[in-house]
C-alpha cells in the first residue's frame, strides 16, 4: 500500500578527452625512426623501410597541424625494419631479423610458410611446414611462428631463427579462432567458446566465462573483448592470465569494440554513440550522426580521426556503404563533423581494416581489395586471380594490412597511404602491372557530400607464369599409375599445357615425361616398374613460361595395385550423414572404415556395392574413409583412403526465446543452440512482414513495429557447411508478441480506512511497459499520482468523513497515457457513529452444490473497514428467521484495518440479513434476501 511520495535520482558520467600530439612531435618521431633504420640498414629492406618511414612520417606529422600523433604504421616501418640476413629461401635467419614485423603466410600446395617483408615487399625467408590444411593462418611472436591448423585442431610451432618445426600444440576447440598479433602475443580468440589462448612456451588459456564479440587490441599489448551474453567489457593486459571486466555496456545495447587514437572505445548501435572505456567506466557518449544497424561491421581502429563502419544492404539501402565517422571528438560528448559515405555496390564485403590513415575493404564477390584515404577518396583497387578463394584481411603488428588468399599463394600489402603492392609468394607471381603504374585510379568521388559513390574499375595488370597445380594425386596400378590434379592459376595468360614428369625414388628405374593439353586434369603413366617407388610432378605452362611444379606423394606400382579401389569421394549431407563412393576394383567385397582426426576408428560397412552412407559420426570432427578389398576367405587386400570430410547438421533451435515489449518495439533474447558441427555465422531474426536481420549476439531489439499488432518472431542459427562453406539455416524458435501499449488501471474497490483517509484498490495492466504511474481522480480533480503495479491500495488523505466521493483512475507508461476508468462511489460515514468501524454487506456468489435451495442460496459478501489494523475480530450473521445468529466467524484485518470475503451461506428469500461485530456494538445495514 502506497501513499503519494516523490523521489529524485542523480547520475554522474566520467569522461576523458583523448590526447593528441604536435606536428613537431611527429617530425621528431619520424626523424628518430629514420636514424635507427639507417643505422641498422645492412640490407635493402632496412634501407627502404627507413627512407620510406622517415619521409611519410615527417610529411604526415607536419601536415596534421598537431591534431594527432604519427600513426602506427610509420613506427612499425622504422622499428627494426625487417633486416634480412639472407637472400635465398630456406637459409637460417637470425631472430632479430623478424622482430614482430612483416607477415607470414602458409602455402598449402608447397607445404611451407613464407615471410613477407612489409617494408621491402619481398619474401625473405621460408620454412617447410608440411601437413597443414588449406586456409591455415600464421601468427608470430618475437622468436616463433605458429601455423593455426583449425581443421586438425592443432598449432604447428616453428622457430624464426632455425626455420624448422619445433613442436605441435593440440587445440580442442572446433571453431575457427580470430588471430591477433600484438606485443606479448600472439593470441587466439574463440568467440563461441569464450576462450583466449596466448601462444608461446608454454601456451596460456584464459576463460572469459561466456561468448565473445569481435576482439580488438591496443599497442600496449592489451586485448579487449566484450561478453555478448551480459555486455561486460573486459581487458587482458600484456603478460596477464586473467580478464578484468570493470565496465558494463548499457543493458540491451549491443555494440562493438574499437580503438580510437589507440584508446579502447565502445560503439553503441542502439543509441548510435561512441564512448571511451576508462578506468572509471564508460566516458561521455559522443553522437556518431548516423544510424548504425546491429549488423554493421566496425573497424578495429580509426584511420587518422575517422572510424570506418561498413553498413550492409537493407530494405532501405541497395548495396553496402562504407561510412567514415569523425571520431576525433570522442569523450567530449560533442558531435564531430558530418560522416562521409562511400557506396561500395552490391558485392559481398568484409569488415574494414585500417592501415595508418587508409581504409581497406575486401570485395569477396570480385576477389579484390579496395582502399580509400580517411576522406573517402579511392586510392587503389587490386584483384587476386580468379579461383583464389576467400580473401582474408589481417592487421600486422607493423600496422600494415595484409590480404591473403585461401591457398597462401597470393598476398597484397596495404601501406598507410592506401597503396597496395602484390607480392610473389612461393613462385606464384601476382599481376602487378608496369613499374611505376600502380598509382590510384583516376576517378575520385566527392567526399563529404553524403552521397554514395562507387569505386572505379581496377587498373590494367600484366601477365605472369602460372601458379603450381594443387591436389596432385597418383593412384598406382600394375606397371602404371593414374595421375590427377586441379587447375593451376593462370596469372593473366591462358594455360596452354600441363607438363607431367615422374622419377624413381626407391630403386633403379627410368624417369619420363609427357605433355597434357589445357583443360585435362588426369593422365595415365605407363611403363613403370612394379615394386619401385615413384614421385610424379605437374607444372602448368602459358605463353610467359612454366610455373612452379607440384609433387604427388610417393607411390609404388604392383601387380596387385590394379585391385585397389580408386577415386574415393565423400560428400557430407545436412542430416549428419556422409555419402562414400568409389570406383570398383574388380572385386565384389569391400570394407569401409572411418577414422577421426582425434584417432578413433570404426567400421562403417561391409558391402559389395560401391557406395555407402555413413551415419552416427561425431559432428564437427574431420573424418577420412578407407575402402579396402576383402578376399573370399576374409583376408584384407589393398585399400585407398579418401580426402577428409566433416559431418554436420543444421543447428538446433535456439532455447529460451523470450520477448520484452516496448514502445513500437520488442526486445528478444535467447540461448545459443547446439551448432551440430557447422561454423557459426550468426542468428537470423525474422518478424512477419518485416525484413530479417542477422546478429551475432543472443539478443536484439526489433523496432518500427505497430502498437496493437501481434507479430510472430522467429530466431534461427546460421552456420556454414564446414566442407564447402555454403550457408545452412538452423531450426527456428518462435514467439508471438506485440509492442507495448498504454496501461489500463481499474478500481476494484474504495473504502474508508480511518478518519479522513480512504483506500482505493486498483488493478494495473502495464501494457507491457514498466514503470506505470497511476493517477486517482477525486470528484474530477487529480488528487494523487504514484507508481503502481499489479493489485495495489492507493491511500488518499484529507477527506471529509461526512462527504460522499467519486473516484476514477488512469495510468501512464513509456508508451503514453491510458484511458480513464469508470466512476466508483464511496458514501459518507461518520466514524464516531460506527463504534470504531463500519460493515457493508451484499449478495455474494450463488451456491450450486445442492447444500441449499439453488434459487436463493448464496454467500453473504462482507466488507469491514475502519477497524484496528492487524486485529482478529469475531462477527455473527443474523436474519429475521434467526435473529440470534446463524453463523459466526473470526477474521484478521489488514494493515489498514480492512478485511473482506464471502461467508455465511443463506437461502431463505424474503428475510432480512445483517452482520454484527465487537459484541454487537458494530452492526451493518439490513439486506433483503
Amino acid at each position: 500500500m502506497e501513499e503519494h511520495t516523490r523521489g529524485s535520482s542523480t547520475a554522474r558520467d566520467a569522461s576523458r578527452t583523448p590526447s593528441g600530439s604536435t606536428a613537431g612531435a611527429g617530425v621528431k618521431r619520424a626523424t628518430r625512426g629514420a636514424t635507427r633504420g639507417a643505422t641498422r640498414g645492412a640490407t635493402r629492406g632496412a634501407t627502404r623501410g627507413a627512407t620510406r618511414g622517415a619521409t611519410r612520417g615527417a610529411s604526415r606529422g607536419a601536415t596534421r597541424k598537431g591534431r594527432r600523433g604519427v600513426t602506427l604504421w610509420v613506427v612499425g616501418c622504422l622499428a627494426l625494419a625487417s633486416v634480412a640476413a639472407t637472400t635465398g629461401f630456406g637459409a637460417a635467419v637470425p631472430a632479430v631479423a623478424f622482430k614482430q614485423t612483416g607477415h607470414w603466410v602458409y602455402n598449402r600446395t608447397l607445404g611451407a610458410v613464407f615471410h613477407i617483408n612489409g617494408a621491402s615487399k619481398d619474401v625473405d625467408a621460408t620454412a617447410t611446414v608440411p601437413g597443414a590444411d588449406r586456409g591455415s593462418r600464421v601468427l608470430q611472436s618475437d622468436t616463433q611462428g605458429f601455423v593455426v591448423d583449425s581443421s586438425h585442431r592443432r598449432v604447428i610451432v616453428f622457430g624464426k631463427s632455425t626455420l624448422s618445426v619445433d613442436s605441435k600444440l593440440s587445440v580442442a576447440a572446433t571453431e575457427e579462432p580470430i588471430g591477433l598479433e600484438v606485443r606479448g602475443g600472439p593470441y587466439l580468440v574463440y568467440q563461441r567458446g569464450g576462450r583466449i589462448i596466448r601462444l608461446g612456451q608454454p601456451p596460456v588459456t584464459v576463460s572469459a566465462g561466456g561468448p565473445l564479440g569481435t576482439p580488438i587490441t591496443t599497442t600496449d599489448g592489451t586485448v579487449w573483448v566484450q561478453r555478448t551474453d551480459d555486455g561486460a567489457l573486459c581487458s587482458l593486459a600484456r603478460a596477464h592470465s586473467t580478464l578484468t571486466c570493470p565496465v558494463q555496456a548499457p543493458s540491451g545495447h549491443p555494440g562493438a569494440l574499437t580503438a580510437v587514437d589507440d584508446h579502447a572505445a565502445f560503439v553503441d548501435t542502439v543509441s548510435d554513440t561512441i564512448r571511451p572505456i576508462t578506468s572509471h567506466g564508460l566516458g561521455k557518449a559522443t553522437p556518431l550522426r548516423i544510424d548504425v544497424p546491429a549488423n554493421a561491421a566496425v573497424a578495429g581502429a580509426d584511420a587518422g580521426g575517422r572510424l570506418p563502419i561498413l553498413v550492409p544492404p537493407s530494405a532501405k539501402q541497395h548495396g553496402s556503404t562504407l561510412v567514415l565517422v569523425d571520431s576525433s571528438t570522442m569523450g567530449t560528448g560533442k558531435p564531430g563533423v558530418g560522416p562521409i559515405k562511400v557506396g561500395l555496390g552490391g558485392g559481398r564485403f568484409g569488415a574494414p581494416a585500417t592501415s595508418g590513415g587508409a581504409v581497406a575493404v575486401v570485395d569477396r564477390t570480385a576477389g579484390r581489395v579496395v582502399t580509400f584515404d580517411n576522406n573517402g577518396k579511392p586510392k587503389a583497387i587490386k584483384s587476386l586471380p580468379a579461383g583464389s578463394g576467400d580473401v582474408r584481411l589481417s592487421r600486422g603488428e607493423d600496422g600494415r594490412v595484409y590480404a591473403d588468399d585461401a591457398d597462401g599463394a597470393h598476398t597484397l600489402v596495404v601501406d598507410g597511404d592506401g597503396s597496395v603492392t602484390p607480392v610473389s609468394v612461393g613462385g606464384k607471381i601476382v599481376p602487378t602491372g608496369p613499374p611505376g603504374k600502380q598509382g590510384p585510379p583516376t576517378t575520385t568521388p566527392s567526399p563529404g557530400s553524403g552521397d554514395s559513390t562507387t569505386p572505379p574499375d581496377q587498373t590494367t595488370v600484366s601477365a605472369a607464369a602460372p601458379g603450381a597445380p594443387p591436389d596432385v594425386v597418383a593412384v598406382p596400378g600394375d606397371r602404371a599409375a593414374r595421375l590427377s590434379w586441379s587447375g593451376a592459376t593462370s596469372n593473366g595468360a591462358p594455360i596452354s599445357t600441363y607438363r607431367v614428369s615422374w622419377r624413381a625414388v626407391g630403386g633403379d628405374a627410368a624417369s619420363g615425361s609427357l605433355t597434357v593439353r589445357a583443360g585435362r586434369f588426369r593422365v595415365t603413366i605407363s611403363g613403370l616398374v612394379n615394386g619401385v617407388a615413384y614421385v610424379a610432378t605437374v607444372a602448368a605452362v602459358n605463353r610467359i613460361g612454366s610455373g612452379p611444379a607440384a609433387d604427388s606423394a610417393p607411390f609404388t606400382p604392383s601387380a596387385q595395385a590394379s585391385a585397389v579401389p580408386t577415386e574415393v569421394r565423400v560428400v557430407a549431407t545436412p542430416d549428419g550423414a556422409v555419402i562414400v563412393s568409389w570406383h570398383a576394383a574388380g572385386r565384389a567385397d569391400y570394407t569401409v572404415s572411418a577414422t577421426a582426426t582425434i584417432g578413433s576408428t570404426r567400421t562403417v560397412a561391409r558391402t559389395r556395392s560401391t557406395k555407402v552412407v555413413a551415419r552416427g559420426l561425431t559432428l564437427g570432427t574431420r573424418w577420412r574413409f578407407t575402402v579396402g578389398t576383402t578376399d573370399a576367405d576374409g583376408t584384407a587386400g589393398p585399400s585407398v583412403t579418401s580426402p577428409s570430410v566433416t559431418p554436420f547438421m543444421a543447428a538446433a533451435a535456439p532455447g529460451r526465446l523470450t520477448a520484452v515489449r516496448g514502445k513500437g518495439q520488442v526486445g528478444l533474447s535467447w540461448a545459443p543452440p547446439p551448432l551440430n558441427g557447422g561454423p557459426f555465422v550468426g542468428f537470423r531474426v525474422s518478424a512477419g512482414g518485416l525484413p530479417s536481420r542477422v546478429v551475432t549476439g543472443t539478443s536484439t531489439t526489433v523496432t518500427g513495429l505497430t502498437n496493437g499488432t501481434v507479430y510472430q518472431f522467429s530466431v534461427r542459427a546460421l552456420t556454414r557447411d564446414p566442407n564447402t562453406g555454403a550457408g545452412v539455416d538452423g531450426a527456428a524458435a518462435t514467439v508471438a508478441a506485440s509492442p507495448a501499449t498504454v496501461p489500463t488501471v481499474a478500481i476494484i474497490s474504495a473504502r474508508w480506512v480511518s478518519h479522513g483517509r480512504a483506500a482505493v484498490r486498483v488493478i494495473v495492466d502495464d501494457g507491457g511497459s514498466n514503470p506505470v504511474t497511476c493517477r486517482v481522480i477525486v470528484d474530477l480533480i487529480v488528487a494523487l499520482s504514484h507508481a503502481c503495479s499489479g493489485v495495489q491500495d492507493l491511500v488518499l488523505t484529507g477527506l471529509n468523513d461526512d462527504d460522499g466521493y467519486t473516484f476514477q483512475a488512469s495510468g501512464t507508461n513509456g508508451v503514453g497515457a491510458g484511458p480513464t476508468g469508470k466512476l466508483v462511489g464511496l458514501r459518507a460515514h461518520h466514524q464516531g457513529d460506527q463504534g470504531g468501524g463500519h460493515i457493508d454487506i451484499s449478495h455474494g456468489t450463488p451456491i450450486r452444490d445442492g447444500s441449499c435451495n439453488p434459487a436463493s442460496c448464496a454467500f453473504v459478501f462482507l466488507a469491514f473497514y475502519g477497524f484496528a489494523p492487524n486485529q482478529a475480530y469475531t462477527f455473527t450473521c443474523h436474519s429475521t428467521s434467526a435473529p440470534g445468529g446463524f453463523a459466526t466467524y473470526t477474521q484478521v484485518t489488514d494493515d489498514l484495518g480492512y478485511l473482506a470475503g464471502e461467508h455465511c451461506r443463506y437461502a431463505k428469500a424474503g428475510d432480512d440479513v445483517w452482520v454484527t461485530a465487537v459484541n454487537g456494538f458494530v452492526r451493518s445495514d439490513q439486506l433483503r434476501w
